[in-house]
Parts: C-alpha cells; sequence; structure tokens
C-alpha cells in the first residue's frame, strides 16, 4: 500500500506543477509581459526564454509522471480507467517531447530569422512561419491544459 501512494503523490506533483507552468506563463505571466513591454521583440524574448525552461521542466516531468505510471501498471489490476489514464500520461509526454525537440527550436530559430519583430513587416515569410509555429504550440499548450486537468482528476478519483 505505501509504494502506491507514492507512486500516485508522484504523479499528482508532476500533473500540478505541469498544470502550474502553463497557467503561470501562459495565461498569466507571457500576456502581462506583452501588455506592459513596449518592444514585442524584447517581450517575445523573455517570454521566450521562459517557454524554453518550461519545456524542459515538461520533459522531467513526462519522465517521473511515465516512470510513476509504469510502476504502477506493473503492481495494478486490471480496471477500465487503465485505458484512459496511460494513454493521457502518453499524450503529455509525446506533447512535451514535440513540443521540446521540434517546435520550440524551430520557433527559436524563426525568432532569430526575424530579429525585430517591431520593424519586420507583417508578411514577411519568416514572421508568417513563426506565426504558424507559435499557434501550434499555443494550441498543443490548450490541449495540455486539458489532458493534465483530466488526468488529475483520474489520478486522485478513480483507483
Amino acid at each position: 500500500m505505501g509504494i502506491d501512494i507514492v507512486l500516485q503523490a508522484a504523479q499528482v506533483m508532476a500533473l500540478v506543477a505541469w498544470l502550474g507552468g502553463l497557467v503561470l506563463l501562459g495565461l498569466l505571466a507571457a500576456p502581462v509581459i506583452f501588455h506592459s513591454v513596449e518592444s514585442r521583440t524584447l517581450a517575445g524574448r523573455l517570454v521566450g526564454m521562459s517557454l524554453t525552461r518550461l519545456e524542459t521542466a515538461k520533459l522531467a516531468l513526462a519522465a517521473l509522471l511515465l516512470t510513476a505510471g509504469i510502476a504502477q501498471i506493473a503492481r495494478a489490476e486490471a480496471s477500465p480507467w487503465l485505458v484512459v489514464r496511460y494513454p493521457l500520461m502518453g499524450a503529455l509526454a509525446l506533447s512535451a517531447a514535440y513540443g521540446a525537440l521540434v517546435l520550440g527550436p524551430r520557433s527559436r530559430r524563426l525568432a532569430r530569422t526575424v530579429g525585430d519583430f517591431d520593424a519586420s513587416a507583417q508578411g514577411n515569410a519568416d514572421r508568417e512561419a513563426f506565426g504558424r509555429v507559435h499557434k501550434i504550440l499555443r494550441m498543443l499548450g490548450s490541449i495540455e491544459l486539458l489532458a493534465a486537468g483530466a488526468l488529475l482528476y483520474f489520478v486522485t478519483n478513480v483507483f
């Protein structure tokens, strides 16, 4: 029984940290930074540096979540909730990996190519490409928010 509590606590901590990071940066800090810093370029750099750290944290949290999940699977009795819980964990891990290893670097490369967002024209191909990647990253963040919230419910309420 003791190890089950530890595994569940590890999952809860990972999910709360994941949700907290998304909410803190995506819903609170980024809008405030873009509203209060006059230069979009500087605001983007500040938020981008924070996103890079969040991406790294999400990879570590995904590893913790999956490790605890695998240990639980080895110990658990068959349950219909396993069909929901563990695919959600896998989806979160894949989303974190795709964001940190593919989209994040692509976004940073495009931001460097654009350079000054305050001066670059709206029709700039690199700026438009950055906008598309940014939109995908925002959608992934929204999906992660919903998936992590649902998973937190299943981890804490369904055994």
